[in-house]
């Protein structure tokens, strides 16, 4: 009708009609499905380890959630490698506040092998963490040196452990390996 006579009235709202009554259709075929789909997801009992997880969470007991976790896989399970991650950043946190950055740097690795992604904001951290032991480990080598060579050979192996670039930290290891030489030629040994 409305192509032959597209000014009628009757017409344009029997189309509107129309238009309207598909449209409620098709919300109430949605709305039926997704409830479908969270009644069989309510209907599921949750993983207990899961649930478990999500309670210490919750108390913020990081170190019951990777305890509780133990040698387990969650790579299958999202939301467990999530928690776990979360844990891990957790604890990286608490132990970089205490100052026990070895133990902040490890939970930072862990987090990230628990749950990768790319270009990962923890790896800035881990970096930065890296480069303040690597300085630690140099300072402390340096302050040895002169009184305790085999300490301060350890010390800066240790720098380099954690940042190989550390040129400050090459050049002291090799003044302190000579110094250990000429000691032992010296000593006759």
């Amino acid at each position: 009708v409305l192509a032959l006579q597209p000014g009628n009235e009757e017409a344009l709202k029997a189309l509107g009609d129309s238009a309207s009554a598909r449209a409620s259709a098709q919300q109430q075929s949605k709305s039926e499905e997704e409830n479908r789909v969270a009644m069989r997801a309510a209907a599921e009992p949750p993983d207990p380890m899961v649930r478990d997880l999500q309670a210490l969470y919750l108390r913020q007991d990081y170190s019951g959630m990777i305890e509780l976790a133990g040698d387990s896989q969650p790579a299958g399970d999202p939301e467990v490698a999530a928690m776990l991650r979360s844990a891990h950043i957790g604890l990286a946190e608490k132990a970089e506040r205490s100052g026990d950055y070895g133990g902040a740097l490890e939970h930072l690795q862990a987090a990230m092998v628990m749950q990768p992604r790319q270009d990962d904001p923890l790896m800035t951290r881990s970096l930065e963490i890296r480069g303040q032991l690597s300085g630690h480990w140099y300072r402390e080598g340096s302050r040895l040196i002169n009184s305790d060579l085999n300490s301060a050979i350890a010390a800066l192996e240790t720098s380099l452990e954690y940042n190989p670039y550390n040129s400050n930290a090459k050049r002291k290891l090799a003044q302190a390996r000579t110094l250990q030489r000429n000691l032992q030629k010296i000593e006759g040994r």
